[in-house]
C-alpha cells in the first residue's frame, strides 16, 4: 500500500535551524517561529531547545543547545539514544546558504505547515463523515468545520507579519485621519436609524461587537430589524433569526415599513390604504440587500461559513452580522457549564467580527434578576450567563420600555436605549419614541 505524502520541507527546516546556531539573527527569527512549523519529530526537538537557549539569554550555537536539550532528558550521546545527538547537531551545518536566504526558507516551512493543517483538518472531516449518516444539524457543522480550516489558513498567511513599529502605526493612522478631514473617507460608521444613538457612537464600525440587551418583550428584535434597514442602505447585511421564521421576519419589515399595524399585517385584515402601504412597502424592501437565515442551532463557526459562502455566491462581501438572539446559539462543543458556553460564543462573535472587519451586532436576553429591583433599567451586571458578554463587547445597549412596567399611558409611546458600555465613547441615557402597533423605535420628539 503507497504511503501518504505528508507535507515536510526537511532541506529548509535543516537549513532554518543550521543559520540558527551560526547567526545571532536567524536564532532570533528561529525563536520566534511556532513549533509546528517543523514537520519533523528530531527538527521540532532541536528548534525547542533553541528557544528555551534563547530564552535564558544565551548565544545560540551547538554547545547551547546540547546544554538544554540536556535540561529537558532530550539530548543522546550517539545516534543510537532516542535524543538529538551531536550528529543530529553537525548534519545541521552541511552546505548552508548565506543567511539572507533565511526569510525565503521560513516561506516554504509556512507553506508547508498550512498544507499539513488542511491536510489533517480534511482527514479528520473525512473521517467523521465515513463513520455513520450523519443529521442535519451535525452535516452543517461538518461543513462549517471545513470551510473555517480553508478560511483560517487563507487568514494565517495574510496576518503573518510580526510587530510593526510606532512610526508605521502612526503614519497609517494619520492617512486616515487625512482622508476623512478632507472628505475622502467617511468618518461616520453604520448607521442604527436612530440619529440620537448615532451622534453618541460614531455609527458602528467594523471589527465590532455591539450587544443590543433587554428583557423579553421589550424590543430587541425591533431594535436590530430598524438597524438592518438602515445599514442595508449602504452595504450588504445578513441576518441570522435564531428565535423568529423568515416569514415573522417579512412581516416585521412590512409593519415598520409600512408603517401599519403588525396585527393586521399578520392577519390579512387590511383597509384600503393600509394595503396601498405594504404593497408601497413591497417595492423599497426589494431593493434592500438583507439575507434572513432563520436556521436554528446556529455555532459562530456556521454563521461564519455561511457568511463567507454567501459573499462568494452574491460576489458582494456582508457589511453588517446581526444574531438575534445570542443565547439561542449553539456553542458548536460541549461544555460543563452554560457560562463557558456563553463567554465561548461570545469570544468566537469577537473574533468573528475582527476577522471579516465588520460590525456584530447580537440580541441578548437579560438576567430576570432584574425584574425583582424597584428600578427596572438595564444594568450591565444583568446580562445573563457570562461576564465575558461585557468583557468581550465593544459597545452595550439596554433598552427600556417604561409602559411594560408602569402600565401609564404617558409612557405608552416612550423608550430608553441606555449605552451601558462603550469601549470609545461616552455611557449614558437616550430618550427615544416608541411605536408598539408598527413595533418601530424613532428619535424622540423635539
Amino acid at each position: 500500500m503507497t504511503e501518504r505524502f505528508r507535507p515536510v520541507a526537511g532541506n529548509s527546516e535543516r537549513i532554518v535551524l543550521g543559520l540558527a546556531l551560526v547567526d545571532e539573527t536567524a536564532a532570533q527569527a528561529v525563536a520566534e517561529l511556532p513549533v509546528d512549523i517543523f514537520g519533523t519529530r528530531k527538527h521540532q526537538v532541536i528548534h525547542q531547545a533553541i528557544v528555551e537557549a534563547w530564552g535564558r539569554h544565551a548565544t545560540v550555537n551547538v554547545q547551547t543547545v546540547i546544554e538544554s536539550l540536556q535540561r529537558t532528558g532530550r539530548f543522546a550521546s550517539d545516534k543510537t539514544g532516542s535524543g538529538i545527538s551531536h550528529d543530529d547537531l553537525f548534519e545541521l551545518d552541511e552546505n548552508l546558504p548565506p543567511s539572507a536566504q533565511m526569510k525565503g526558507h521560513r516561506r516554504i516551512l509556512a507553506a508547508a505547515a498550512r498544507q499539513r493543517r488542511l491536510l489533517e483538518s480534511a482527514e479528520k472531516i473525512a473521517g467523521k463523515a465515513g463513520e455513520r449518516f450523519l443529521d442535519d444539524t451535525e452535516l452543517s457543522q461538518l461543513e462549517a468545520d471545513f470551510q473555517a480550516a480553508a478560511f483560517s489558513s487563507v487568514q494565517e498567511q495574510a496576518a503573518d507579519r510580526g510587530p510593526v513599529d510606532l512610526q508605521t502605526v502612526v503614519s497609517s493612522a494619520f492617512q486616515e485621519i487625512s482622508e476623512k478631514y478632507e472628505g475622502k473617507r467617511s468618518s461616520v460608521g453604520l448607521t442604527s436609524g436612530v440619529k440620537a444613538l448615532d451622534a453618541a457612537t460614531n455609527g458602528f464600525h467594523g471589527s465590532e461587537l455591539i450587544i443590543v440587551s433587554a428583557r423579553p418583550g421589550c424590543g430587541k428584535t425591533s431594535f436590530v430589524l430598524k438597524i438592518a434597514l438602515a445599514a442595508a442602505q449602504r452595504v450588504p447585511v445578513y441576518l441570522a433569526s435564531l428565535e423568529m421564521s423568515a416569514q415573522q421576519i417579512g412581516e416585521r419589515f412590512f409593519a415598520m415599513t409600512g408603517n401599519v399595524d403588525l396585527r393586521h399585517v399578520r392577519s390579512g385584515q387590511l383597509q384600503p390604504h393600509q394595503w396601498q402601504s405594504l404593497t408601497d412597502a413591497l417595492g423599497r424592501l426589494s431593493d434592500y440587500p438583507i439575507y434572513v437565515d432563520d436556521r436554528s442551532n446556529l455555532s459562530p463557526a456556521m454563521l461564519k461559513s455561511r457568511v463567507q459562502r454567501l459573499a462568494v455566491d452574491t460576489k458582494r462581501p456582508m457589511g453588517l452580522l446581526l444574531v438575534d438572539y445570542l443565547q439561542l446559539m449553539a456553542p458548536g462543543q460541549r461544555f460543563d457549564t452554560r457560562e463557558r458556553e456563553v463567554a465561548t460564543i461570545s469570544r468566537d462573535l469577537k473574533l468573528l467580527a475582527k476577522t471579516l472587519d465588520v460590525p456584530v451586532i447580537v440580541a441578548c436576553q437579560l438576567n430576570r434578576q432584574l425584574e425583582q429591583r424597584k428600578d427596572r433599567r438595564p444594568m450591565l451586571a444583568d446580562l445573563r450567563e457570562s461576564g465575558a458578554l461585557e468583557q468581550d463587547a465593544d459597545l452595550v445597549l439596554g433598552l427600556y420600555l417604561p409602559f411594560n412596567y408602569t402600565g401609564e399611558d404617558e409612557d405608552r409611546d416612550k423608550a430608553e436605549c441606555i449605552i451601558m458600555k462603550q469601549r470609545n465613547g461616552p455611557v449614558g441615557t437616550l430618550g427615544l419614541h416608541w411605536n408598539p402597533e408598527t413595533t418601530t423605535f424613532f428619535d424622540a420628539h423635539p
